[in-house]
């Protein structure tokens, strides 16, 4: 089976335990560092990634602190709701809970063992988590993350990222071009037809109930406006895979191995390849814009964060290394 992320290959110079993390000292984060996830709100912005490691930014990314996750599993996927209330899933069912931005998580109890990859909640009671373990799991909780339950765990294929537009409408999508779409909530899931065969489908992001993305392998991009009912391929002009996408206002953005980033200025109705504004050819894993559309960052391998403040006209590296692409 084909696994949607890269592991923490480099083991030298062990970090150290979660135990002895400072939640307030400055620091860079260490090209040791896989970074799987991001989440923003405004000028906060959280990752996360190798080794239990959780970063937080209060001015866009200028500058990081490292907050104690008391863990040291690999976490993959972080959400927050507000600058106060956030959540993070990771691997041996790991979720991790905060109320006050980060300054301290506490685990919530998880009803399996899975590895987790996407977490997303629509509001401070409603949310989804989606991974894989002997099958793929999805969980749900409606009050906050303080019970969690099983939703879908009925077959054997990895689903890899979820996303809901509300407390009943979403979408979760996974290898051998599977996409599930719900309109109770969670408790009944429907298959969707990609269009797209075996391939494996690794992100999905909704404007509206109507209105998404989802991108995959070999560069693969559909986009629906009707629900999902019908998915119509796009040209996402690369053959890389693409792992994010995030589509706010008129700018989109799409993210995936050896630095593939492609942009859309139009909604999502074409799309570019802006590698050359990326500068990186490492893998790249996550994007998130805020909320006033300008902000937005991509994190990736090796301590990558690459920012932007113009809705992605223009980016700057602010942590990892740059390299040329000529």
């Amino acid at each position: 089976m084909f696994l949607l992320l890269p592991c923490g290959c480099d083991t030298a110079g062990s970090p150290l335990s979660a135990q002895q993390e400072s939640a307030s000292q400055a620091v860079s984060i260490p090209y040791i560092d896989n970074l799987y996830g991001i989440a923003a709100v405004g000028n906060d912005v959280w990752t996360v990634g190798y080794y239990g490691r959780i970063y937080h930014s209060g001015d866009g990314g200028q500058h990081w602190t490292r907050q104690a996750s008391n863990t040291t599993n690999e976490l993959f996927g972080v959400t927050f709701i507000t600058s106060q209330r956030g959540w993070i899933v990771g691997r041996n069912g790991t979720i991790l809970h905060t109320r006050d931005g980060g300054a301290t998580w506490q685990v919530q109890p998880s009803p399996t063992p899975s590895t987790l990859y996407k977490v997303l909640f629509v509001d401070e009671h409603n949310g989804w988590i989606a991974g894989y373990g002997l099958n793929g799991v999805i969980l749900h909780s409606r009050d906050g993350g303080a019970s969690w339950m099983i939703q879908k765990e009925d077959e054997d294929r990895i689903y890899n990222s979820i996303y809901f537009t509300d407390p009943l409408h979403g979408w979760v999508v996974g290898e051998y071009g599977t996409i599930y779409h719900t309109a109770d909530g969670g408790t009944t899931w429907t298959k969707q037809e990609s269009g797209v065969g075996t391939v494996s489908l690794y992100g999905v992001f909704f404007q509206n109930q109507r209105r998404g993305w989802v991108v995959g392998m070999d560069g693969i991009m559909i986009a629906t406006e009707d629900g999902g009912s019908t998915w119509i391929k796009k040209d996402s002009q690369t053959a890389k895979h693409l792992y994010s996408i995030e589509v706010m206002g008129d700018r989109g953005c799409a993210v995936g191995t050896r630095g593939a980033c492609v942009m859309s200025g139009d909604g999502g109705a074409t799309w570019q390849d802006r590698e050359k504004a990326i500068q990186s050819q490492y893998w790249l894993m996550d994007v998130a814009f805020s909320e006033d559309k300008k902000q937005g960052w991509i994190v990736g391998a090796h301590g990558t964060v690459i920012r932007t403040a113009d809705a992605g006209e223009t980016w700057e590296i602010i942590s990892g290394v740059a390299l040329s692409v000529e």
